[in-house]
């Protein structure tokens, strides 16, 4: 009556000359394939995500799981056997993606934006840089431009600050 499908000690019946003899013996886990503990060690390439766009990318992202018998072993977190829940690309802000692997688990976060979110703003300087005191008391903004780039990569804002309502 040996039975090894679960964990714990385990009495073992063996009969002798119509005699009843038992002992004990203990059924655990190898240490060596249970894990302790998972972390994040390297968090994944892509952290920003444009809203309702962008597809959840794990590339980079490396977890770093711990065994019961001190072992340690490092996965990509694109291995099939890693599960990672709660990504969402609809709502803007911060999003806390579980990790989830043996029955461990860890967490990361990553951002949701607008398409449309200022990532840069380039100044071209105007041409004329120097003036001469109490002559020339107008500024000159010829050449001068603002360059507005967005998260989503596009360029498509570029303003002149010769005929804009720039505020200096």
């Amino acid at each position: 009556n040996f039975d090894n499908t679960s964990v714990g000690e385990k009495t073992i019946g063996l009969m002798f000359n119509n005699k009843l003899l038992t002992f004990t013996v203990t059924v655990t886990t190898n240490t060596s394939k249970v894990v302790d503990k998972i972390e994040i060690k390297t968090m994944p390439s892509k952290l920003e995500y444009l809203k309702n766009t962008d597809s959840l990318d794990l590339e980079g992202g490396v977890l770093k799981v711990t065994y019961l018998d001190g072992k340690v072993v490092e996965k990509d977190l694109t291995d099939p056997e890693i599960i990672v829940e709660g990504f969402n690309n609809s709502v803007l802000g911060d999003r806390t993606l579980t990790v989830k692997y043996m029955g461990k688990e860890a967490t990361f976060t990553v951002k949701i934006v607008d398409e449309y979110e200022i990532s840069e703003i380039i100044l071209t300087e105007p041409n004329k840089k120097e003036y001469i005191v109490k002559e020339e008391t107008t500024l000159n903004l010829d050449g001068g431009l603002l360059t507005i780039k967005y998260k989503n990569g596009s360029q498509d804002k570029i303003i002149d600050l010769k005929n804009e309502n720039v505020i200096i």
